[in-house]
């Protein structure tokens, strides 16, 4: 019998057992009366599909809605044809997450053995948290805002913004930004030390490192990293990675020039590149190869923020055979190394406000002992973001 002779009853609950959005698009696509059936009753179906693997759903409209209108909505209405792709997209950046936080929050010697992968319920928790982080910095790390380092006057939209949440959905932001924090600093911004250490696990002593920035801007290799483009219009295809180790010393390339600098210095560097959102992160992450392609990426974003034409999803990048756009200085003067980023300093402010030793409170979120890993107070995924 076929699939479209069904009744629509089997044939929604045929829907609701599909295990992830590829299976239910697949099956939404088999035939036109089943996409009929899929998006009917003003996408019901799809919007509670969406929900269970991406979800939670309103917030992740509110994050569609921003990307289209600058502006996110605090009731969006029912989900249209044409958001699915950026929804599906936005949803698969959250679902990326929910993989790598793992790998991240039990990375060390006494708690690798601790590693697992993700409850349902954390997961949604955790991608509440990205949705939330990414909406925070669609408004306020933005080219307007971005010249003030924190303040409590000058930031008082920020603070205000956050006072609306409960205190464990605050943890939570604060749980994924310390994630954010480690990939910068340990997989893409890698400091002095780190480089050191990496190159001699692999060519064994190495002191005879150089890391002297290079003078001459001009000297950047050619750029390899491409694009991750749609496919069919639903969701991001990361291309394959080349191979290629940057902490291996070549003829052409030298690991000393990976560094980021060392302390304090490191430090700051990295905690101002998380102003980048999320899918930006997650794209340096898997194919940014070298120091050199972080920066020509940035840049390109920063050109992109600086015209006005910058969206949460805007990947594509107008290289002329991978050499980066002419006549850019971002990295020498622009907002992300010149001015702080908000988010930590906004949420010390606020839990300090309602009473919370800001360092214990971050070392508890390190520990698990609030963040992701507690859901004793639910996550309230459903509050206003208006």
């Amino acid at each position: 019998m076929k699939l479209e002779k069904l009744p629509n009853e089997l044939l929604e609950l045929l829907f609701s057992h599909c295990p992830d959005m590829r299976a239910f698009l697949t099956l939404a696509y088999t035939c036109r009366h089943l996409k009929e059936v899929a998006f009917r009753q003003g996408g019901r179906l799809l919007e509670t599909a969406l929900d269970t693997h991406y979800g939670p759903v309103r917030l992740l409209l509110q994050l569609a809605l921003y990307d289209d209108e600058g502006s996110a909505s605090n009731q969006p209405g029912a989900i249209q044809a044409h958001q699915v792709p950026a929804l599906l997209a936005l949803g698969r950046v959250a679902e990326e997450w929910c993989q790598i936080y793992p790998l991240k929050k039990w990375n060390e010697e006494d708690n690798i053995v601790d590693r697992r992968s993700l409850d349902g319920a954390e997961a949604r928790c955790l991608r509440t948290a990205v949705y939330r982080v990414w909406l925070y910095g669609a408004r306020f790390h933005d080219a307007e805002s971005a010249g003030l380092d924190f303040d409590e006057d000058a930031n008082e939209d920020q603070v205000k913004y956050l006072r609306r949440y409960e205190t464990c959905d605050l943890a939570d932001m604060l749980d994924f930004h310390q994630i954010l924090l480690h990939v910068l600093s340990s997989s893409i911004c890698p400091s002095n030390e780190t480089v050191v250490r990496r190159v001699r696990k692999r060519v064994g002593d190495s002191r005879h490192l150089d890391f002297s920035v290079p003078s001459a801007r001009s000297s950047r290799p050619h750029l390899a990293v491409n694009s991750p483009q749609q496919v069919e219009g639903v969701e991001i295809a990361w291309p394959a990675r080349r191979s290629f180790d940057r902490y291996k010393p070549t003829r052409e390339h030298d690991p000393a020039q990976e560094g980021w600098g060392s302390g304090n210095a490191h430090y700051t560097k990295t905690r101002r590149m998380t102003k980048l959102n999320p899918a930006q992160i997650l794209y340096l992450r898997k194919h940014a190869r070298t120091k050199t392609e972080v920066m020509a990426a940035v840049d390109y974003w920063a050109d992109l923020m600086r015209s006005g034409t910058s969206k949460l999803l805007d990947f594509r990048r107008d290289f002329a055979n991978g050499v980066p756009r002419a006549g850019s200085e971002f990295w020498n003067e622009e907002w992300l190394l010149r001015n702080e980023e908000t988010l930590d300093a906004a949420l010390e402010y606020v839990f300090t406000e309602r009473g919370y030793n800001f360092r214990r409170t971050k070392a508890e979120v390190k520990e698990g002992r609030m963040g992701i890993l507690d859901q004793t107070e639910g996550n309230g995924d459903e509050a206003s973001e208006e």
